[in-house]
């Protein structure tokens, strides 16, 4: 990387800005992808913060897989923006899950 700037480099996110394709299960037709803005998965993550009265006391097992929409949002994004402590367990294992 000889040359290269030596700066660091932030791009420009906008909250209406495409975050992440997630992928419907295709029930009633095909497949399709779902784009969801910035804003779509924090006021998602609050709402749900809210609702569930997270905050940074707390502690969160991550017990689903991290692709599904669920998990995302309930596992992830809600308690990260409340700074409270998630356990992400490798596989699942219901002894696992519940020594955790």
């Amino acid at each position: 990387m000889t040359g290269a700037a030596n700066e660091n480099v932030h791009p420009s996110i906008q909250p209406d800005d495409t975050a992440v394709i997630l992928f419907t299960s295709g029930t009633t037709g095909k497949p399709k992808g779902a784009m969801l803005t910035h804003f779509n998965l924090y006021s998602n993550a609050r709402d749900v913060a809210e609702y569930l009265s997270i905050d940074k006391k707390d502690k969160v097992i991550a017990a689903l897989p991290m692709f599904h929409v669920f998990c995302l949002t309930v596992c992830m994004n809600a308690p990260l923006i409340h700074g409270a402590t998630i356990y992400v367990l490798p596989h699942f294992s219901p002894s696992e899950l519940f020594c955790a």
